[in-house]
């Protein structure tokens, strides 16, 4: 007769985390595959890491180097996407921009989701003037259309990589804040929060260890989503002057530099970079679409 512990594995333990990391692994890898929208959008984002990392390598000329003899060639086998008006390589400055869009992108949107997650948390949990204080705090940041309140952030601060990560996770820190709080407000109340107290844990580790985890879902949907809104933030601060400081290579400003030369016929200026802020936007939207199906438990098997 076969035993309970004869039929167990020789490495349980091994095997057991195994089993547990694929189980919360292959349900996403399944979405991602079925669904081929989705697909696109990540194998998208993972593009542009790799670009963003091997830019040194991708980029066929010195994003600053100007060469006034070859401005404003159009595309060519020796400029891909041509040459702007001081004959620096666009299609270089482009993967170099790459890199420094998506640093602004992941730098502010993490730093308003590990601040606004946190107070959230805390005003959710602990309630009472201290929180009363911060929504009201909340609701006057938010009372400001984003990009407006972003302008006047940056005009004061002024212009600068910097500047533009504090300025975009200022004015998307309150949407963290507001989701966490109500995620918060509605797990304490469940029965394995009551348990995790009963149990001798202190408040903070009821909130940062039994509650948050649960709560960290509906986040990772957020961040998708202000990712993308990060990426035009700071393309739109560049564009009129108010954030990265030329001639480094951003897409934003690249677009405010081509647009003198609309009229003229020299399209590729401000094209390339505007498709590259397109590409860039859908691709963290549809990874955001991917993420809500992921997280939503209607759609499980």
């Amino acid at each position: 007769m076969t035993t309970m512990d004869d039929a167990a594995p020789a490495d349980t333990g091994r095997s057991w985390w195994g089993a547990r990391l694929w189980g919360r692994l292959e349900y996403p890898a399944y979405i991602i595959r079925r669904n081929p929208v989705t697909l696109f959008g990540f194998s998208v984002i993972v593009l542009l890491v790799i670009i963003a990392l091997a830019a040194p390598l991708i980029a066929t000329h010195d994003p600053l180097a100007v060469s006034p003899a070859n401005a404003l060639e159009p595309p060519s086998r020796q400029a891909l996407f041509g040459t702007d008006q001081y004959g620096r390589d666009v299609f270089s400055r482009i993967i170099y921009a790459t890199r420094l869009d998506l640093f602004i992108a992941l730098t502010s949107v993490g730093l308003a989701f590990a601040v606004g997650t946190v107070l959230g948390a805390l005003a959710g949990y602990f309630a009472g003037l201290a929180d009363n204080l911060l929504m009201r705090l909340v609701d006057v940041i938010m009372a400001f259309p984003p990009f407006i309140l972003a302008m006047g952030t940056a005009a004061a601060l002024g212009a600068g990589t910097a500047n533009i990560i504090y300025v975009v996770a200022l004015i998307q820190a309150p949407i963290y804040v507001r989701l966490a709080r109500g995620e918060i407000l509605s797990a304490k109340e469940r029965p394995y929060a009551e348990a995790a107290h009963t149990m001798g844990n202190s408040p903070l580790q009821v909130i940062f260890i039994h509650l948050l985890p649960n709560c960290v879902p509906v986040l990772l949907v957020q961040v998708a989503v202000n990712l993308s809104w990060a990426i035009l933030n700071a393309a739109g601060l560049s564009f009129i002057g108010l954030g990265v400081r030329p001639p480094t290579p951003e897409w934003g400003g690249m677009i405010n530099e081509g647009m003198a030369f609309m009229l003229s016929g020299h399209w590729w200026l401000f094209f390339f970079p505007g498709l590259a802020i397109v590409i860039t936007i859908l691709a963290f939207n549809l990874l955001a679409d991917g993420l809500r199906d992921v997280f939503d438990p209607r759609l499980r098997w």
